[in-house]
């Protein structure tokens, strides 16, 4: 599905199905930016620190679409 993402209130974009979220909060261990609400039903992957660490020392901190590819 679709969700939108916002911070503060305001309305920053869509992400369409296949998008990763949160990566950067669960890898550095820091504070989300931003909200993510469901616009339309949606099915999410849910990983751990230490699962995501792994899958991206495996990948080498590749790209988005590779990482994306690997967890499908």
């Amino acid at each position: 599905g679709k969700v939108e993402v916002s911070r503060d209130g305001k309305y920053l974009s869509t992400l369409a199905p296949g998008k990763v979220l949160g990566e950067l909060a669960i890898l550095y261990n820091c504070k989300r930016t931003a909200t993510i609400t469901a616009a339309t039903d949606c099915q999410l992957w849910a990983i751990d620190r230490q699962c995501f660490q792994t899958i991206m020392m495996r990948t080498g901190l590749s790209r988005q679409a590779e990482y994306t590819d690997f967890l499908k």
